[in-house]
C-alpha cells in the first residue's frame, strides 16, 4: 500500500497516524472503511504507533530502514547464533 503523493510514501502506518491523530481519511471508501474498522487496534504514543490485543503486548509499528535494521539485528544480531525451532 505504499503510494507516493508529494515525494512522501504513504503506507498503513501513516493511514492509521492520520485517522488517530487528526481524524483524516482517504477519499477511497473501501480504504476508509477498512481503516475505521480497524482503528481500534491501534494507538499512537508519542506520534508512534502501537497495535495492541488482549492477549500480547502493544507493538510497535514500523517501516522503511527500522525494518531494515531490525531484521539485520535478528539475523546477524544478538540472535544471530541462535539456532533451531
Amino acid at each position: 500500500m505504499a503510494t507516493s503523493q508529494g515525494g512522501t510514501t504513504e503506507t498503513c502506518i501513516t493511514l492509521y497516524q492520520r485517522y488517530l491523530a487528526d481524524c483524516l481519511l482517504l477519499a477511497e471508501p473501501v480504504e476508509a472503511k477498512m481503516v475505521k474498522k480497524n482503528a481500534g487496534k491501534y494507538t499512537l504514543i508519542d506520534d508512534m504507533l502501537f497495535r495492541h490485543g488482549y492477549t500480547h503486548p502493544a507493538l510497535a509499528c514500523i517501516s522503511g530502514d527500522q525494518c531494515v535494521r531490525v531484521m539485520v539485528e535478528l539475523h546477524e544480531g544478538i540472535c544471530g547464533s541462535h539456532i533451531g525451532g
